[in-house]
């Protein structure tokens, strides 16, 4: 629950008639963030426990696809091994990332994004760009590399925005 309330103004009732009374953020058991109830404590935690789940199963089963599908498969690409270690972090960090975006019925309609959500985004871009190059350099560069290689770069193309925005939920909010 959002904390939500019409304010209250002279005589009127919490819920008023007025077409004066607007909504506004109750901070009564919720963390306030730059004047914004984001949400409550519990639901953040959640939030940041099930990020975690999710990236600790998701680096395990895309490890153990990785191993298999080299034997099945023995000609896949490098790119597609990499591609394989972004999918294994990207619901975590999609999870932790929309948990920095405040609601859009709090937020309304002209408002940005918070700073900690475009750090954690450019982070995700650039370590997706970066090691995409990398992958690129060493699939043209003739050396038979190792199917874990280009997975673990995937892996590492999302790592660093995944604990950016799990340590400012820890954190910060």
């Amino acid at each position: 629950m959002l904390g939500l309330l019409k304010a209250k103004k002279g005589n009127e009732r919490a819920y008023g008639e007025s077409q004066t009374s607007r909504l506004r953020p109750v901070a009564t058991d919720l963390p306030v963030s730059s004047g914004f109830v984001y949400c409550s404590i519990k639901a953040r935690n959640d939030m940041i426990k099930w990020s975690i789940i999710l990236g600790v199963l998701g680096v395990v089963a895309t490890g153990a696809v990785v191993s298999h599908l080299n034997s099945w498969l023995p000609d896949w690409g490098p790119r597609k091994y990499w591609l394989l270690g972004l999918g294994a972090l990207f619901p975590a960090w999609l999870i932790a990332f929309l948990a920095l975006i405040p609601p859009p019925a709090v937020q309304g309609s002209e408002a940005s994004l918070p700073p900690s959500a475009i750090f954690s985004s450019g982070v995700a871009l650039l370590g997706v760009i970066s090691t995409d190059v990398v992958v690129r350099q060493l699939d043209r560069s003739g050396y038979s590399f190792s199917p874990f290689l280009y997975w673990r770069f995937g892996v590492a193309g999302l790592v660093p925005s995944w604990l950016i925005a799990l340590w400012v939920l820890f954190w910060f909010h």
